[in-house]
């Protein structure tokens, strides 16, 4: 099995679908972002980050996800997240746990996350969600989504086999053509 070579997204073109209120999430290149977490309306729920795209997929090929995740936030401990690509769910919560106290507040180490999964449409629609609180950050890099497909060898023997046969087929043509040029010439 070979992997595809590139990346079939650019964050650029995915849309912030934020409730209640957009503008909380920076593109800061075509492979990473940065949310952003406050408070919504009067201060009395937690704005809901979204970062969504719908993605040109082949049915029942599978794509490996990859990225980095790590909470920034420092002084401030929590948040919650999710991935989802098509109907499969990752739970990123991880990235907000484990941080260690520093005279400056907690620090959280980036998390690494990889997995597969496999589309069922020709359109797959794929988001990035998080709620945090306010003074709460998360940065997303290194994201890279790569089609999966098997590559078939072709094997030294069926080289020879089909050789073989396209040099059998020839031989044999020859033949009937000489045959035809000399039924013709008499």
């Amino acid at each position: 099995m070979a992997r595809a070579q590139g990346n079939l997204m650019d964050l650029y073109s995915w849309i912030d679908e934020s409730t209640p209120f957009r503008g909380l999430i920076n593109i800061d290149s075509s492979n990473s972002a940065s949310f952003i977490g406050d408070y919504g309306d009067n201060f009395s729920s937690l704005n809901h980050l979204n970062l969504t795209a719908n993605l040109d997929t082949t049915p029942g090929v599978t794509y490996e996800i990859s990225f980095t995740l790590q909470d920034a936030s420092l002084g401030n401990f929590g948040g919650a997240g999710d991935l989802w690509f098509g109907n499969s769910e990752i739970n990123l919560n991880s990235a907000f746990q484990d941080g260690y106290i520093t005279p400056n507040g907690y620090v959280f180490p980036a998390v690494n996350y990889s997995f597969t999964a496999a589309a069922t449409s020709s359109t797959t629609a794929m988001s990035f969600d998080f709620v945090l609180d306010e003074g709460l950050n998360a940065d997303l890099s290194n994201l890279a989504i790569t089609q999966i497909t098997d590559v078939p060898e072709v094997s030294t023997f069926s080289m020879f086999f089909y050789g073989g046969f396209v040099f059998l087929l020839a031989k044999q043509l020859r033949k009937v053509t000489q045959k035809r040029k000399l039924a013709f010439n008499r």
